[in-house]
């Protein structure tokens, strides 16, 4: 496969969804912001100053749920409408909510993180992954995950995957009831970031470290990895008409930060033989 370059020149990108217009939809973690660009290469912006925002979702009757370093909100770009709706757990600020997949039921299953070390470099502190019902109930279904990163479910929706970074790439089975049970290694890479599961049960990962997205089937045998231009490639997603659009994106020099004047937050896309999984929207 091949990538064309549609942007080049931001920090730390991240998110990439499209709408059904073709309008795509992404962050910039670093710098902070939601961001969309048009078919036409324009670009607009909302949500200046939010940081850490690693997960966003189309909402059912309009808006975006963005994540963020004080937890998640539904942002209406036509009205500039912001609502909370996770900001405390246990009675206490939230903190960086990273990367979530929606749920089939129109909830979110999302992924805690330390923003704080992560950002500082110091070693974070292990925290939950969480499910957010459209009802606002915040149920608990893992913890002690120091740096969680990309989610998604199965085509059946009866496993999950999650993105530790620096540790490993996991799948766990879903109950019926929506807990998780079985945790174990899917893929052992110690640099997956985001990800995107494909029709097939393919899971395609962004991999920090490595200059590629990677393949892997169900079973977690790899399939292929695809080079990009940047090594730090954060997040991926597909899109189009078909779900054969395959997007990624990339940052910067996370290990040198004095070399962040030199921006290789960058988008790339290309066409997937297999196409991806649609998402769900959620129902906030």
């Amino acid at each position: 496969m091949e990538f064309e370059t549609l942007l080049t020149g931001w920090e730390f990108l991240e998110a990439p969804r499209v709408a059904a217009n073709g309008d795509l939809y992404f962050t910039d973690v670093t710098l902070g912001g939601l961001h969309k660009r048009h078919p036409d290469g324009r670009i607009e912006s909302f949500l200046p100053g939010r940081t850490w925002i690693g997960g966003l979702a189309f909402n059912r009757g309009g808006g975006i749920v963005c994540s963020g370093k004080d937890g998640v909100v539904l942002f209406d770009e036509r009205t500039g409408r912001i609502q909370n709706l996770l900001s405390e757990l246990d009675g206490k600020p939230v903190g960086a909510v990273n990367d979530f997949c929606p749920t089939a039921d129109g909830g979110i299953v999302a992924g805690l993180i330390d923003a704080e070390s992560v950002g500082a470099g110091k070693p974070p502190q292990g925290r939950p992954l969480i499910r957010l019902d459209p009802s606002g109930r915040v149920t608990k279904l893992w913890d002690g995950i120091k740096v969680s990163n990309g989610i998604g479910f199965s085509p059946d929706g009866k496993h999950l995957y999650q993105s530790e970074s620096y540790e490993t790439l996991w799948v766990y089975d879903v109950r019926t009831d929506g807990s998780l049970a079985n945790r174990r290694v899917f893929a052992d890479i110690k640099d997956a970031d985001g990800l995107a599961v494909d029709a097939e049960g393919g899971v395609w990962v962004a991999r920090f470290d490595s200059w590629e997205v990677a393949r892997f089937l169900p079973d977690g045998t790899r399939t292929g990895g695809w080079t990009l231009p940047v090594k730090e490639v954060q997040s991926v997603g597909f899109g189009g008409a078909d779900m054969r659009d395959l997007y990624a994106v990339t940052g910067s020099d996370f290990k040198n930060p004095t070399n962040l004047a030199v921006k290789t937050g960058c988008i790339y896309r290309t066409r997937s033989d297999v196409p991806g999984l649609k998402l769900p929207e959620t129902r906030f």
